[in-house]
């Protein structure tokens, strides 16, 4: 609703600038994150379409693409999950598990507080040529990359299985038989 209350005046003024905060999560799928990623990944499409149609008339839309950050909305996430799932499987279960201890892990290493993201947002504001995306952190962008580098998706799928279970895809794909 603000993109439709705004964009027409900023297209007739020929000028303008949109910020949107984005998410690894719309750039990448993560375990357990489904519904959150698939809202994101309509996000990054919604916004690709709109940079791409604003172009001509001056008007600069920018993704701020942020991974974790200290707020109280992670912390009751990382919260305590048991009713989501009582219905699961036993071999969901233990890997949702394994999920929220990589997930702690990652949030206690590399969570930004807001005031750095907040820079971000400004840097893409003050910025003369602004790009399509900022990012909060580089320490995704190793899976990013190799996420497009691959456009079969195994290989990223396989790195992404290490990376959240620390363990061998094939063996876990074994084991859950």
């Amino acid at each position: 609703r603000v993109l439709q209350a705004f964009l027409p005046d900023m297209k007739r003024r020929g000028s303008g600038r949109v910020l949107v905060t984005g998410s690894v999560g719309g750039l990448m799928g993560l375990p357990f994150n489904d519904v959150y990623c698939a809202s994101k990944f309509a996000l990054e499409g919604l916004c690709e379409s709109l940079a791409v149609l604003l172009l001509p008339f001056g008007v600069h839309l920018s993704l701020i693409e942020c991974g974790p950050v200290h707020t109280a909305f992670m912390e009751k996430v990382l919260g305590s999950p048991d009713e989501v799932l009582d219905r699961t499987d036993i071999h969901t279960f233990h890997r949702f598990y394994q999920y929220l201890a990589h997930s702690k892990q990652v949030f206690r290493e590399a969570a930004q507080n807001p005031e750095e993201v907040t820079e971000v947002f400004l840097t893409a504001l003050r910025a003369p040529k602004p790009t399509l995306r900022y990012f909060t952190t580089e320490r995704f962008l190793p899976l990013l990359r190799m996420r497009l580098d691959d456009p079969s998706g195994s290989n990223y799928v396989a790195a992404m299985h290490r990376h959240v279970f620390g363990d061998d895809p094939a063996e876990a794909e074994a084991g859950a038989g």
